[in-house]
Protein backbone atom coordinates (compact mmCIF):
# COMPACT_ATOMS: atom_id res chain seq x y z
CA UNK A 1 0.00 0.00 0.00
CA UNK A 2 1.64 3.22 -1.13
CA UNK A 3 0.91 5.32 1.95
CA UNK A 4 2.32 2.65 4.28
CA UNK A 5 5.35 2.20 2.02
CA UNK A 6 6.03 5.95 2.24
CA UNK A 7 5.83 5.77 6.03
CA UNK A 8 8.25 2.82 6.03
CA UNK A 9 10.70 4.76 3.87
CA UNK A 10 10.49 7.73 6.25
CA UNK A 11 11.22 5.46 9.22
CA UNK A 12 14.24 3.92 7.49
CA UNK A 13 15.50 7.38 6.46
CA UNK A 14 15.16 8.80 9.99
CA UNK A 15 16.93 5.77 11.46
CA UNK A 16 19.80 6.18 9.00
CA UNK A 17 20.01 9.94 9.65
CA UNK A 18 20.19 9.33 13.39
CA UNK A 19 22.88 6.69 12.95
CA UNK A 20 24.89 9.08 10.79
CA UNK A 21 24.51 11.83 13.41
CA UNK A 22 25.78 9.46 16.14
CA UNK A 23 28.80 8.42 14.07
CA UNK A 24 29.56 12.07 13.24
CA UNK A 25 29.48 12.94 16.95
CA UNK A 26 26.59 15.40 16.94
CA UNK A 27 25.60 16.88 20.30
CA UNK A 28 23.49 14.70 22.57
CA UNK A 29 20.56 17.16 22.50
CA UNK A 30 20.51 17.04 18.70
CA UNK A 31 20.56 13.23 18.83
CA UNK A 32 17.64 13.25 21.25
CA UNK A 33 15.68 15.52 18.89
CA UNK A 34 16.33 13.17 15.97
CA UNK A 35 15.36 10.18 18.09
CA UNK A 36 12.14 11.95 19.09
CA UNK A 37 11.31 12.55 15.41
CA UNK A 38 11.91 8.86 14.72
CA UNK A 39 9.75 7.80 17.68
CA UNK A 40 6.91 10.08 16.53
CA UNK A 41 7.11 8.78 12.95
CA UNK A 42 7.05 5.17 14.14
CA UNK A 43 4.18 5.78 16.58
CA UNK A 44 2.09 7.48 13.90
CA UNK A 45 2.79 4.69 11.42
CA UNK A 46 1.90 1.95 13.91
CA UNK A 47 -1.39 3.68 14.80
CA UNK A 48 -2.20 4.06 11.09
CA UNK A 49 -1.38 0.44 10.26
CA UNK A 50 -3.26 -0.93 13.29
CA UNK A 51 -6.33 1.17 12.42
CA UNK A 52 -6.36 -0.17 8.86
CA UNK A 53 -6.04 -3.74 10.11
CA UNK A 54 -8.91 -3.27 12.59
CA UNK A 55 -11.14 -1.69 9.95
CA UNK A 56 -10.46 -4.58 7.56
CA UNK A 57 -10.91 -7.14 10.35
CA UNK A 58 -7.47 -8.55 9.67
CA UNK A 59 -7.50 -11.94 11.44
CA UNK A 60 -3.90 -11.64 12.70
CA UNK A 61 -4.13 -8.10 14.08
CA UNK A 62 -3.32 -9.16 17.67
CA UNK A 63 -0.18 -11.02 16.56
CA UNK A 64 0.83 -8.04 14.42
CA UNK A 65 0.29 -5.60 17.30
CA UNK A 66 2.50 -7.75 19.55
CA UNK A 67 5.23 -7.38 16.94
CA UNK A 68 4.69 -3.62 17.02
CA UNK A 69 5.23 -3.69 20.77
CA UNK A 70 8.74 -4.97 20.07
CA UNK A 71 9.69 -1.79 18.18
CA UNK A 72 8.08 0.33 20.87
CA UNK A 73 10.37 -1.39 23.40
CA UNK A 74 13.39 -0.92 21.13
CA UNK A 75 12.64 2.82 20.92
CA UNK A 76 12.48 2.98 24.72
CA UNK A 77 15.89 1.28 24.87
CA UNK A 78 17.22 3.79 22.34
CA UNK A 79 16.05 6.67 24.56
CA UNK A 80 17.81 5.06 27.54
CA UNK A 81 20.98 4.61 25.49
CA UNK A 82 20.86 8.28 24.48
CA UNK A 83 20.55 9.28 28.15
CA UNK A 84 23.64 7.24 28.98
CA UNK A 85 25.53 8.76 26.05
CA UNK A 86 27.35 5.50 25.27
CA UNK A 87 27.91 5.46 21.52
CA UNK A 88 28.14 1.65 21.32
CA UNK A 89 24.81 1.25 23.12
CA UNK A 90 23.15 3.86 20.90
CA UNK A 91 24.46 2.23 17.73
CA UNK A 92 23.38 -1.19 19.03
CA UNK A 93 19.86 0.13 19.63
CA UNK A 94 19.75 1.65 16.17
CA UNK A 95 20.92 -1.60 14.60
CA UNK A 96 18.20 -3.51 16.49
CA UNK A 97 15.60 -1.00 15.27
CA UNK A 98 16.80 -1.23 11.65
CA UNK A 99 16.85 -5.04 11.77
CA UNK A 100 13.35 -5.16 13.24
CA UNK A 101 12.06 -2.81 10.53
CA UNK A 102 13.66 -4.89 7.75
CA UNK A 103 12.32 -8.16 9.14
CA UNK A 104 8.88 -6.79 9.99
CA UNK A 105 8.28 -5.08 6.65
CA UNK A 106 9.50 -8.10 4.68
CA UNK A 107 7.22 -10.62 6.41
CA UNK A 108 4.47 -9.33 8.69
CA UNK A 109 3.71 -6.17 6.74
CA UNK A 110 3.68 -8.03 3.42
CA UNK A 111 1.14 -10.46 4.84
CA UNK A 112 -1.03 -7.67 6.22
CA UNK A 113 -0.60 -5.60 3.05
CA UNK A 114 -1.84 -8.44 0.85
CA UNK A 115 -4.89 -8.84 3.06
CA UNK A 116 -5.56 -5.10 3.12
CA UNK A 117 -5.26 -4.81 -0.68
CA UNK A 118 -7.73 -7.67 -1.11
CA UNK A 119 -10.03 -6.04 1.43
CA UNK A 120 -9.93 -2.77 -0.48
CA UNK A 121 -10.66 -4.52 -3.77
CA UNK A 122 -13.56 -6.46 -2.27
CA UNK A 123 -14.90 -3.34 -0.57
CA UNK A 124 -14.75 -1.13 -3.66
CA UNK A 125 -18.17 -0.49 -5.19
CA UNK A 126 -18.59 -2.34 -8.50
CA UNK A 127 -20.99 0.32 -9.73
CA UNK A 128 -22.62 3.43 -8.31
CA UNK A 129 -25.34 1.42 -6.53
CA UNK A 130 -23.17 -1.40 -5.23
CA UNK A 131 -22.86 -2.11 -1.52
CA UNK A 132 -19.51 -2.34 0.21
CA UNK A 133 -18.51 -5.95 0.82
CA UNK A 134 -16.03 -7.15 3.41
CA UNK A 135 -14.02 -10.32 2.88
CA UNK A 136 -14.52 -12.91 5.57
CA UNK A 137 -11.46 -13.70 7.64
CA UNK A 138 -11.50 -17.21 6.21
CA UNK A 139 -11.80 -16.21 2.55
CA UNK A 140 -8.09 -15.44 2.23
CA UNK A 141 -5.45 -18.06 2.89
CA UNK A 142 -1.71 -17.68 2.55
CA UNK A 143 -0.16 -20.40 0.44
CA UNK A 144 2.96 -21.12 -1.51
CA UNK A 145 2.31 -21.74 -5.18
CA UNK A 146 4.14 -24.33 -7.23
CA UNK A 147 6.12 -21.46 -8.74
CA UNK A 148 7.47 -20.69 -5.26
CA UNK A 149 5.77 -17.31 -4.96
CA UNK A 150 3.82 -16.60 -1.80
CA UNK A 151 0.50 -14.86 -1.96
CA UNK A 152 -3.02 -14.64 -0.73
CA UNK A 153 -5.40 -16.71 -2.81
CA UNK A 154 -9.13 -16.54 -2.39
CA UNK A 155 -10.55 -19.75 -0.91
CA UNK A 156 -7.33 -21.68 -1.53
CA UNK A 157 -6.34 -24.60 0.61
CA UNK A 158 -3.00 -23.83 2.24
CA UNK A 159 -0.14 -25.89 0.91
CA UNK A 160 2.17 -24.46 3.57
CA UNK A 161 1.31 -21.93 6.26
CA UNK A 162 3.99 -19.36 6.97
CA UNK A 163 4.10 -18.43 10.69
Amino acid sequence: MPELDEEHQAMFRLTQELRHAVVEGEARERLKQKAQLLAEEVAGHLRHEERLMREARYPHVDWHKRQHNTIRNELTELAESLRSGEQAAILGSLEAIAKWMRDHTSVADRMAGAYLRNYQRASAPQDSGAELRRPSSTSLTLRTSTSGRNGFCKNAAPERIIP
